[in-house]
């Protein structure tokens, strides 16, 4: 997931300049610059200040990134290996361009923090529990982030943890990015079938106080409705479509209603459908404790 004090400084940033009717200016909160970024040398020898030398320390000068893990060199080589498919991926089918700058990757020996890792934009860095799936959802984030900036935008939640957790069990054949079901299905199809999840016209306006409520819950869905834009061949075609239309509508409820040429109740009831046709996956192993069931939300 995003860090929520760096989204919340970004709002206040963003708020700070549409206020003044200034241009984009890519900066933490306050009017004072983002300070100057760090070389890829001096940020390793801050990570080796930081966690000792008993890590193993590698900077990928073509992925732009600086690991910094307490797993062994063949898990290393393998998390670089699958973050270097996705990275090409993604380029290829969804965004337009690769890592700006450096990103740390740090995946410590011991995890010390709650949930299961945070992608920091103002630091430009990844800490994963983790090498396997939730490297590659934060990288998601990393990846996601660089595009948004390219853009000027800052998408939803919804949106921002959809593709992360779309991505997050993937394996990319013939450089196609190809989305896995997790341990995330079976949470949306009990919603689902209890008539539980967040009705879309609600939940695409939601913002992350809002969306944090319930993660478990409310990741899944995010997930389930990159699936199923996926699963219908438009998740392409809807992010060029959201992107596009991002001044007009931010909650990609019109990209919806462009790419399916429905409206959005339509469409929502169509995912319900394909929701309960989904099969589990055989092994649906879920890395952090059960969250509560939230209640019925209102209805629209």
């Amino acid at each position: 997931m995003l860090k929520p004090p760096a989204i919340q400084a970004l709002q206040r940033t963003v708020l700070a300049v549409l206020a003044v009717c200034l241009p984009w200016i890519p900066s933490r909160a306050g009017s004072e610059p983002a300070p100057p970024a760090l070389s890829a040398t001096e940020r390793l020898a801050g990570l080796r200040t930081k966690y000792g030398e008993d890590m193993l320390y590698e900077v990928d000068e073509q992925l732009k990134i600086i690991f910094a893990t307490g797993t062994d060199q063949k898990a290393l080589d393998e998390a670089k290996l699958k973050l270097t498919a996705h990275a090409r991926a993604m380029r290829a089918g969804l965004f337009t361009t690769g890592l700006k700058d450096y990103v740390t990757i740090v995946v410590p020996r011991e995890w010390k923090g709650s949930g299961q890792g945070f992608y920091h934009p103002e630091e430009r860095s990844i800490i994963a529990k983790t090498a396997g799936a939730q490297l590659v959802h934060e990288f998601t984030h990393a990846l996601h982030w660089d595009d948004m900036q390219s853009r000027h935008q800052f998408h939803q939640n919804w949106v921002i943890e959809g593709l992360a957790t779309l991505c997050e069990s993937s394996e990319v054949v013939d450089g196609h990015m190809i989305p896995r079901p997790n341990y995330r299905l079976k949470i949306i199809k009990r919603q689902v079938e209890r008539g539980h999840h967040v009705p879309w016209p609600i939940y695409v306006t939601w913002n992350q106080r809002q969306f944090m409520k319930a993660p478990g819950n409310h990741y899944s869905q995010a997930q389930s409705m990159m699936f199923f834009l996926h699963h219908s061949g438009r998740l392409k075609q809807w992010y060029d479509a959201y992107v596009t239309g991002f001044a007009k509508d931010p909650t990609g409820a019109f990209a919806f209603e462009k790419v399916f040429a429905k409206s959005l109740p339509e469409i929502e009831k169509d995912w319900v459908a394909w929701v309960n046709n989904q099969s589990l996956p055989k092994e649906a192993p879920r890395p952090a404790p059960p969250v509560a069931s939230n209640p019925p939300p209102p209805q629209p």
